[in-house]
């Protein structure tokens, strides 16, 4: 983020939550909404890492797989948490195309979501 401008927490995410209704308030958050968000339908990505098995663990390539383009938004939070198995999980905020309602949940921590920077107070 540009300087005076941070990433959202879990904190900053639920705050916002408290003026969408989560059945209904994905409008608020759209272009022309009454929160004044102007959110994107980005969709969401994911990666894997090609290894060179011959000398393994040898890195080689990573491929990009982007999925839901204009189906669906998501927007990262710094809060993470520990999970199972040392994955852990990322807090976020987003909606579906095909949905009314908003999700301001954990989500798995090898996506890649769209960036919204805050205002520092």
């Amino acid at each position: 983020c540009p300087e005076g401008w941070r990433l959202p927490t879990k904190a900053d995410w639920l705050k916002l939550g408290e003026h969408i209704d989560n059945m209904t308030g994905k409008s608020t958050l759209l272009p022309g909404g009454s929160l004044g968000f102007n959110a994107q339908y980005g969709g969401t990505a994911t990666y894997e890492i090609i290894w060179d098995h011959e000398t393994p663990p040898n890195p080689v390539d990573t491929v990009y797989y982007f999925t839901r383009l204009k189906e669906e938004a998501r927007y990262l939070s710094t809060t993470l948490r520990p999970f199972q198995n040392d994955l852990r999980s990322q807090f976020f905020m987003g909606f579906r195309k095909e949905s009314q309602g908003v999700d301001i949940d954990w989500s798995d921590h090898d996506s890649f979501f769209s960036a919204r920077c805050l205002k520092n107070d």
